[in-house]
């Protein structure tokens, strides 16, 4: 696979804002429809085991340690897997993996059910999936995914990702990528930005993969899931 972009049009109005895209990349960018997309993300909460603290300075006893969060990332284009995500630990593995955690009610319990819906675009070098995203039972805007297909590594290719998606969205979009933009001449880091800010401020580039194993290593699908992690922590959606 190439490298993908996920960000979130945070100020888009369900079905009528995924028509607008949709539009704009089959009329006046002369895209392909492919298909349709789907991709969830679980969330479930660690049960906190409770710990024998010989050196309480109140005396022996028992305390809770941190809670634990994993996620579960399921993408269409990947039927056969899915991505565990632990703090800033990222893995691959089978779709049975899920099966197995929902055994395991004394050590995670389900808490929340994240979906997008939508389609997929081809074009050329480009696959765009756009798809409205529903948090439990509430709209949330509108994820997209841009990938760019002869790429392998961000540094190739994070200006050409910015212009396009630039072309590609409303100009009174409000878009969410995965690292905050800094307003010029501000401190401020808001949460959403103008997509008039990506001629000047190449989002891309900031995507930040952490602390984690896979930061300097050929883009893979694990690249794609933290995003989406990281994302939908920022956005508070977790």
């Amino acid at each position: 696979m190439g490298v993908t972009c996920v960000f979130r049009w945070a100020n888009a109005t369900s079905s009528s804002s995924l028509t607008q895209v949709s539009d704009n990349l089959t009329n006046r960018l002369y895209a392909t429809y492919t298909g349709r997309w789907q991709l969830g993300c679980k969330l479930y909460r660690g049960v906190s085991a409770a710990s024998f603290d010989p050196m309480s300075t109140t005396g022996p006893g028992f305390s809770k340690g941190p809670e634990k969060l994993l996620l579960l990332v399921t993408h269409s284009l990947h039927p056969a897997k899915q991505y565990a995500v632990v703090d800033d630990t990222v893995v691959e593995a089978d779709r049975e993996m899920e099966a197995i955690v929902l055994k395991l009610k004394n050590l995670w319990v389900s808490r929340q059910h994240t979906q997008i819906e939508g389609h997929c675009y081809d074009l050329g070098d480009f696959q765009v999936r756009i798809g409205n995203l529903v948090v439990g039972s509430s709209p949330k805007g509108l994820i997209v995914e841009v990938e760019y297909r002869p790429a392998h590594t961000l540094s190739q290719c994070q200006q050409l990702l910015a212009e396009f998606i630039q072309a590609m969205m409303p100009s009174d979009a409000q878009l969410s990528f995965t690292t905050p933009l800094r307003s010029p001449g501000t401190n401020a880091q808001p949460t959403v930005a103008s997509r008039d800010l990506l001629a000047h401020k190449h989002i891309v580039a900031a995507l930040d993969y952490g602390p984690t194993d896979i930061q300097a290593t050929w883009y893979t699908p694990l690249h794609t899931a933290y995003q989406y992690v990281s994302l939908f922590r920022k956005d508070n959606l977790l």
